[in-house]
């Protein structure tokens, strides 16, 4: 038998015959070493632990210079002492509650790290739960916020990762929930409010304890359907459904509109170099078209150029004394958003081909933008083709 690895430990011998990758990770990971003082500080906080509970409880500081080990030694004592589930009562037990401060930290600062590390739950949910409002709840984690709104179309690394601490969840999936990374020409697609819902969705977050939760996808002003489970997105404005009849007259464009919120989608997450962006295109489409066509008749003030793609367009937002959808109002009711983004996918498929007859039908600033929509969509098509379920 080799005795070559003998002083190695048993969790050591396993690692030798793995990939150098594992290996790599496993000697890069944190190792506790045991030394005289750090023992000491260690059997002293654990009688803390052990002690009987009391009205004055006893207490321990322990105090060094920067880089003397205070941190590696409270993170000892919590590994030693894990939080654990209780089956029985349902109860999740915290022996030891470890936070960390900044060089001044305020009383806010303070109780908002104390939820923290007590795994409290998302600001809204979290509001309802003590009776206060999410944006008090934000301020535990951002005392510098103004508003929610200003929150979630601003937020930056820093503040996402005071938020995530709060919340106990990662900054990527904090910065997810919000449309900070939205480019300025969606601005207007997001609304300041929840503008539709998903029936679905509300009944999930209903029995999880988060009916008043707010997702992303119900502010955002080009949705049909929603990102998590697919299901129709349901109005919420009051009025917003001005539609005679329950379904919308764009029901057979259904499949064109879902690929046209699917580019958006896309647009949205992945960078547009030198490529047309559909929310470029859903703004052209609401430009008033000059000249008017003459089939129109003259009830009918204000057409777009969204019409000569879906020729009834115009006719149902006359008929139906629907606000007149223009660029500063580009949010539509559900309905009549089929038919806005089923205009995208249309001009994106169709090619330049339908961008240069659409051109023409504008004029000035309008017609040099639908040049650039033209020359554009020419890379699109010929970049990797959207895959739409």
């Amino acid at each position: 038998m080799s005795t070559d690895n003998i002083h190695l430990t048993q969790a050591a011998k396993e690692l030798l015959g793995e990939p150098d990758i594992v290996r790599v990770r496993a000697i890069q990971a944190r190792r506790w070493i045991f030394y005289p003082r750090a023992k000491q500080a260690l059997d002293r906080l654990n009688l803390l632990v052990g002690h009987p509970r009391g009205t004055r409880m006893p207490s321990v500081a322990i105090y060094g210079d920067s880089g003397m080990g205070k941190t590696m030694i409270m993170e000892k004592f919590c590994d030693n002492n894990p939080s654990y589930f209780d089956p029985t009562t349902g109860v999740q037990a915290m022996p030891v509650l470890a936070i960390e401060m900044t060089g001044k930290p305020g009383e806010r600062r303070l109780y908002a790290e104390i939820l923290a590390t007590l795994g409290a739950p998302q600001a809204t949910r979290h509001g309802d739960f003590y009776g206060v409002a999410p944006f008090t709840m934000l301020r535990h984690a951002v005392p510098e916020a103004t508003s929610l709104r200003q929150t979630d179309t601003n937020v930056g690394p820093t503040v996402a990762v005071h938020i995530a601490r709060l919340f106990r969840t990662q900054a990527s999936t904090i910065l997810a929930m919000t449309t900070s990374g939205y480019p300025k020409s969606a601005a207007r697609f997001v609304a300041p409010r929840a503008i539709q819902c998903c029936i679905h969705c509300c009944e999930q977050n209903r029995s999880r304890g988060a009916a008043t939760a707010v997702q992303r996808s119900w502010i955002e002003g080009w949705r049909i359907t929603c990102p998590v489970c697919r299901q129709r997105l349901q109005e919420t404005r009051v009025g917003a459904s001005a539609l005679t009849s329950t379904s919308s007259p764009f029901e057979d464009l259904w499949v064109n509109a879902v690929h046209g919120e699917r580019l958006i989608d896309r647009s949205l997450t992945v960078p547009l170099v030198g490529r047309v962006s559909p929310i470029d295109i859903v703004r052209l489409l609401l430009i008033r078209r000059c000249p008017k066509p003459s089939r129109h008749q003259a009830s009918i003030g204000h057409c777009t150029v969204l019409g000569a793609v879906v020729p009834s367009f115009d006719e149902l937002v006359a008929e139906q004394g629907l606000p007149r959808p223009t660029i500063a109002r580009p949010i539509l009711p559900i309905g009549l958003r089929m038919a806005l983004l089923a205009g995208v996918s249309i001009v994106y498929q169709a090619g330049p081909a339908l961008a240069s007859e659409l051109k023409r039908q504008t004029l000035g600033a309008h017609y040099t933008r639908f040049a650039v929509i033209d020359a554009g969509i020419s890379v699109s098509r010929n970049s990797q083709p959207l895959q739409v379920n």
